[in-house]
Order: structure tokens, then C-alpha cells, then sequence
């Protein structure tokens, strides 16, 4: 699947200033960005709700791009589905260490296509889209390691913070020679629940 400049969302103003260290940090991201392996690693969890919910990452085809992560949300009945999140309602993605602390999530840096829903007509589908572009929360390039990503849907439930999940994805960042060497570990209980 080629990436179309459309299928981009547009980045809105951030609070990360385009300093000299940023933009040096975000080349050195982007040239990783194309060597990364994904996996899938768990299947969705999504309650007791009739949806199929959907990740689908999509490497940079050309230098300067990021990883395309999208989400869909379909209701597999012939009923309506409506639940109960918190904000910011639409899925979020995020990106978790191997500890299961988050990196790096979307609605930080960028706007949703889509509004606030919280009710899905019957066999119908939601798409949320948004661009990481090898960064972490600080704007700095992520040090080597086994990292892992998600599309949630947020819960008011402190036990399950992420009330919906989308299939969590695994990907190794390599080192500075590009070989990954990331060893396997069990996946963070905040992406089990």
C-alpha cells in the first residue's frame, strides 16, 4: 500500500519548538523509520462489544515520511453499538517501552479526521489516522529497543485504562550499526488488560 500524500493527516502547530536539535533528531529518526520489522504480538480487546477493531501500520515509502498508523472500528452486528470512553473519544495511538511506559502517544501532536463518536450504526466502520515520526514525547530520537504499539480507546475504568484495544504491535529500534538486538520480553501488563 503506497502512501498517498492525502492519506497524511496535517501536523497543527506543537509546542516542540523546530529547534537545531530537533531537526537533527527528527533526520536521524526518519532514516531508521524504514528499516523497522513489525509484528503483531496480542489480538484486539474490545469487551463484550460485537467490533473488530484494527491496526494497520504502513512504512515511509520515501525519506522524510513516517510510520502511517491507522485504526478502524467496526461493528460486526446488525444493531447499533454505543459505549462509554473518556475524551478524547476517537482512538488514540501510543507507543510503550518494554516496561510498558508510553513514549509517545498521537493526541499530543496532531488533530483526529473524525469528531468525537460513541455510537456505531450497524456494520458500519470509524478510521482514525495519524503520523509518529520516530520521536518521543520530548521530540527526541528513542533509544534502541524493543518498543510496542496500540490503537486505544480510552476507559473510565482505572483498571482497564484502555477499555478498547486495537492488536498491539511489536518493533525493534536498532542501534546505531542498524542491527536490531532486542531481546524478547513479556508484554507490559498495561497492554494484557
Amino acid at each position: 500500500m503506497a502512501l498517498a500524500t492525502s492519506s497524511i493527516p496535517a501536523l497543527p502547530p506543537s509546542r516542540i519548538q523546530l529547534s537545531t536539535e530537533y531537526v537533527q533528531a527528527e533526520r536521524q529518526a526518519f532514516d531508521r523509520l524504514r528499516s523497522l520489522q513489525f509484528e503483531q504480538v496480542a489480538p484486539a480487546i474490545v469487551g463484550g462489544l460485537p467490533l473488530a477493531f484494527t491496526l494497520t501500520v504502513t512504512l515511509p515509502r520515501q525519506p522524510g515520511q513516517g510510520v502511517l498508523l491507522q485504526a478502524t472500528v467496526r461493528n460486526r452486528s446488525d444493531q447499533p453499538v454505543r459505549w462509554k470512553v473518556v475524551p478524547p473519544g476517537p482512538p488514540d495511538f501510543g507507543i510503550l517501552d518494554a516496561q510498558g511506559a508510553v513514549v509517545w502517544i498521537c493526541r499530543e501532536y496532531q488533530s483526529y479526521r473524525e469528531g468525537r463518536w460513541r455510537t456505531l450504526a450497524a456494520r458500519d466502520e470509524r478510521q482514525s489516522s495519524c503520523l509518529w515520526r520516530g520521536l518521543n514525547r520530548d521530540g527526541q530520537s528513542m533509544p534502541p529497543g524493543r518498543y510496542y504499539v496500540a490503537a486505544v480507546i480510552n476507559s473510565s475504568d482505572p483498571r482497564r485504562p484502555y477499555g478498547y484495544k486495537s492488536e498491539v504491535w511489536s518493533f525493534c529500534l536498532p542501534d546505531a550499526s542498524r542491527r536490531p538486538s532486542c531481546p524478547t520480553v513479556a508484554l507490559p501488563e498495561v497492554l494484557r488488560r
